[in-house]
C-alpha cells in the first residue's frame, strides 16, 4: 500500500515561456540606470523649481499687501515700502532659480556623468556584439 512514486514531466518550450515572462517582470540593468539618471536630473532642476515658485508667491503676496495698503488704507510709506520689495523680490526670483539649478546640478553632477557613462558603456558593449 505504500507506493510512493514521483513523476515530473518536463516541457522545454514551457521553460522558454516561464523565461520570457520573467523577464517582463525582471527591469533590466540598463532600465534601472536609466531611470537613476533621469531621477537624479528631475530632482536637480524641480528643486529649483520649488523654491521659485515658494519664493515668487510669497513676494507676489507682499506686493500685493503694499498694493493693498496704499489702495484702500491710504497707508502710503508702508505700501509703498512693501510694493517696491515685493516688485524687487519678484525680479530677483529668475534668478534665483538659475543659482539653485546651477547649485544643484553641480551636486548631482559627478552622479549623473559616472551613471551615464556606465549607462554608454553598457550600450557600446550591446551594440558591438
Amino acid at each position: 500500500m505504500d507506493n510512493k512514486t514521483f513523476y515530473y514531466s518536463y516541457s522545454p518550450t514551457e521553460k522558454q515561456e516561464i523565461e520570457a515572462i520573467k523577464k517582463k517582470y525582471q527591469p533590466s540593468e540598463e532600465e534601472n540606470l536609466a531611470k537613476k539618471i533621469k531621477a537624479l536630473d528631475k530632482q536637480a532642476e524641480n528643486v529649483s523649481a520649488v523654491y521659485s515658485i515658494v519664493f515668487g508667491v510669497f513676494f507676489t503676496l507682499v506686493f500685493g499687501a503694499g498694493l493693498s495698503l496704499c489702495l484702500s488704507a491710504k497707508i502710503y510709506d508702508i505700501g509703498i515700502a512693501l510694493g517696491v520689495t515685493g516688485l524687487i523680490g519678484m525680479g530677483t526670483t529668475p534668478f534665483l532659480n538659475e543659482k539653485i539649478k546651477r547649485i544643484k546640478m553641480q551636486k548631482y553632477a559627478q552622479k549623473i556623468i559616472s551613471l551615464c557613462d556606465e549607462y554608454l558603456k553598457t550600450d557600446n558593449h550591446k551594440q558591438n556584439n
